[in-house]
């Protein structure tokens, strides 16, 4: 479950003892299809990476929301389930997170130049 709307990204992984009820659309719950590594995605939420990217996608309310439609576009750096595995710390989320960052800035510089006639 992730906050959607005033404090947003606030993660937290639901349980299967767990046993709750909310009816708010102050949260979204994402289901875990690809049985990926739960404790790797909320470190990641974490990180500056995505704090910007959910930053520039809220922007333009009056309070701070996540919609289905902009989460869907989210841009997540998703390495093999292994390697999630080995980075299920806070530490090494943000890390990966930060290089994952600034490849992504270099792609998008290199495409503006090659867009501008530039090279890359």
């Amino acid at each position: 479950m992730v906050t959607a709307v005033g404090t947003l990204g606030k993660t937290y992984i639901v349980r299967d003892t767990d046993k709750f009820y909310y009816k708010d659309a102050s949260v979204i719950c994402f289901e875990n299809y690809g049985k990926l590594c739960s404790e790797y995605l909320r470190y990641l939420m974490m990180s500056p990476y995505m704090e910007t990217v959910i930053k520039d996608n809220s922007s333009g309310t009056t309070v701070g929301t996540i919609t289905l439609v902009r989460a869907n576009e989210y841009l997540i750096p998703l390495p093999p389930l292994a390697e999630q595995k080995r980075i299920e710390n806070k530490e090494l989320a943000v890390a990966f997170a930060r290089k994952f960052s600034d490849f992504n800035d270099r792609q998008i510089k290199q495409l503006k130049d090659i867009l501008k006639g530039g090279k890359s």
